[in-house]
């Protein structure tokens, strides 16, 4: 259905008591068109047949049918039953009027994709007397058939021998090391840092990270023009302990902790949207112990912009902060101390330098693996606690406000409010997970929502798991919406 200029695809049996719960109870038409364009496919297809007047009696929106399709990806073809603005025919029997057509079609051997929806369009305009007329949007110019061409090619034998493949390999370490590949020393790497080795052939290598006397070994498989990810995770007993404030003086003041790099399961089986759980290795990282601050705010920015009727005060969390403004006070507060501001740009295309030694946000992955405790996990449910209302200020204990950071117990780490409080903004655009494994990973390099995470005091029981995904526009403010701090080492 339409609301607002926008479609959404709803659950069937959905219960959605108000429009303004369309966004987390419904799927975007947009987001749908966002994967698919970073998919990488050849050719997408999305058809929709069931183009219906929006059912709801809250509705504040007279259109009828979908919208035209917006940002539609390249190499694509969109398909209503109905043209935009118009409502689809249910037909007389099992399929709508559009379906109907569309089977007759789907089987024909030798038939080219574009000829099959030109069909199904005019049998549809045939059939309904021109009163439903089908919208094709083709941003794909070359030709796939469906069934085969309908030809018998004729073949004669030939010999051509194969090209050497070649692929990358990206290698993370918590310790310094030396790096051997099928017993080829490539080089020495620094603690905490990342190396990329190019031109490895295709196939599984066996990879080698040699510490003095200890070796920790991998198994990698490359495959042709792609990056195979190698997380080493072997901490030296005697380094400073995981969680703790870097002992050599190099690192940020009081206030943030350092969370030793590891390699830990991401997502949650028990969570639609994070799935599927894969393997994430991460480099070590400053977080900062809590949310910032209204007070931290307003002396950094000049104002605060925080709901006076949801807990106000220096040490309450700073709220209704977009993602743009989280992303400013970051570069300011760099400047303000010297630093190299990490991000540059304005507006949607803000990009990032991760290297630079200035205040970012987390990372989607690296937010959940301080969450659950990063090397130290205990495999709690909640950041510190299977027990909610220990480690959080969520809607069942909240009196309906933020509270003073840190009044909660803190998790394995000695991180606070990771759950509740208020939500936290992570770097990365929102998008479904993949299955393989990741080293360091940032999201997607574009979209339409900014995630967060960790719940809020509004929050109820099952968005405050460490695994939860929240999303927003990055123009969003919310009374429950705020931000941490991380730093690289």
């Amino acid at each position: 259905m339409q609301s607002g200029g926008q479609n959404f695809l709803i659950p069937s049996g959905a219960a959605i008591a108000d429009e303004a719960f369309l966004k987390t109870k419904s799927l975007s038409t947009q987001v749908v068109m966002d994967l698919l364009q970073g998919a990488g496919n050849n050719l997408n297809m999305v058809i929709l047949d069931a183009c219906r007047d929006n059912p709801f009696s809250w509705s504040r929106s007279s259109s009828r049918g979908l919208s035209v399709v917006g940002s539609q990806p390249p190499g694509s073809i969109i398909v209503y039953a109905t043209s935009a603005g118009s409502t689809a025919k249910d037909g007389s029997g099992r399929n709508g009027m559009f379906t109907t057509e569309l089977l007759k079609h789907l089987k024909t051997p030798g038939i080219d994709v574009t000829e099959v929806f030109r069909l199904t369009g005019a049998g549809v305009r045939d059939t309904s007397g021109g009163s439903q007329i089908p919208a094709v949007y083709n941003q794909y110019f070359d030709k796939m058939y469906l069934a085969g061409t309908g030809r018998t090619a004729v073949r004669t034998p030939g010999f051509v021998e194969e090209a050497a493949k070649y692929g990358s390999v990206k290698v993370s370490v918590v310790e310094a090391g030396t790096v051997y590949i099928d017993g080829v020393r490539m080089g020495n790497i620094s603690a905490n840092r990342s190396a990329t080795l190019s031109d490895i052939t295709t196939g599984t290598h066996q990879l080698e990270i040699r510490y003095g006397s200890k070796t920790e070994r991998k198994s990698v498989t490359v495959y042709e023009n792609r990056i195979a990810s190698a997380g080493f995770t072997w901490v030296n007993s005697s380094t400073v302990a995981m969680g703790s404030r870097d002992s050599s003086g190099s690192g940020p003041e009081d206030g943030f902790v350092l969370v030793r790099g590891g390699t830990f399961q991401m997502g949650s089986a028990d969570i639609s949207n994070a799935k599927p759980v894969h393997s994430v290795t991460v480099s070590s990282f400053y977080m900062s112990k809590y949310e910032v601050t209204q007070g931290e705010y307003k002396a950094v920015m000049g104002s605060n912009p925080s709901d006076s009727g949801k807990g106000i005060g220096d040490k309450y969390p700073v709220n209704k902060v977009n993602w743009n403004e989280a992303v400013e006070y970051c570069n300011k507060l760099s400047r303000k101390e010297g630093l190299t501001p990490v991000y540059s740009g304005s507006g949607n295309n803000i990009s990032m330098n991760i290297n630079a030694n200035g205040y970012r946000l987390p990372t989607e992955a690296e937010w959940e693996y301080a969450a659950k405790g990063g090397n130290s996990s205990r495999g709690y449910t909640y950041s510190g606690s299977n027990t909610r209302g220990t480690v959080a200020w969520y809607k069942d204990n909240s009196g309906s406000k933020t509270h003073p950071v840190g009044g909660k117990q803190a998790n394995e780490l000695g991180l606070y409010d990771m759950t509740g409080n208020v939500w936290e903004w992570c770097w990365d655009w929102y998008g479904s997970y993949s299955s393989g494994s990741q080293t360091d990973p940032v999201g997607k390099s574009s979209g339409s929502y900014r995630v967060d995470r960790g719940g809020s005091w509004v929050t109820g029981a099952s968005g405050c798991r460490s695994a939860d995904r929240g999303y927003y526009y990055p123009s969003d403010r919310g009374y429950f919406l705020g931000f941490r701090l991380v730093r690289r080492p």
